[in-house]
């Protein structure tokens, strides 16, 4: 089972897996960096205390989903379709998967 985090918050959300960052910004951009989480300084942000979870997944399917994401999922809404929500997505992906989605090829 995932963890899920309330979707409407004052905070940026993100997923950090295996020292690269997943997320969704508000322009409507599904980026991936091994850096650092690119909307920090629009939004307040910080890492959760513990690891929500653990995954076998590769980074280069987590890539290919975030480039698919919006495709599948839609564009970005404030209250419908958000960082949360996207974060809630990677993180069911990432806790319940064996192998990359099909909607990622």
């Amino acid at each position: 089972m995932s963890p899920s985090r309330p979707t409407w918050a004052l905070t940026h959300r993100w997923i950090e897996y295996n020292g690269h960052f997943f997320e969704r910004l508000k322009t409507g951009g599904d980026v991936y960096s091994s850096n650092f989480p690119q909307d920090l300084q629009k939004c307040s942000s910080k890492r959760e205390g513990f690891p929500a979870g653990y995954s076998s997944l590769s980074i280069d399917c987590l890539k290919r989903c975030t480039n698919k994401y919006r495709d599948h999922y839609g564009k970005y809404r404030v209250l419908t379709n958000n960082c949360h929500d996207f974060a809630n997505r990677f993180s069911d992906m990432l806790c319940s998967r064996t192998t990359c989605p099909s909607w990622c090829s």
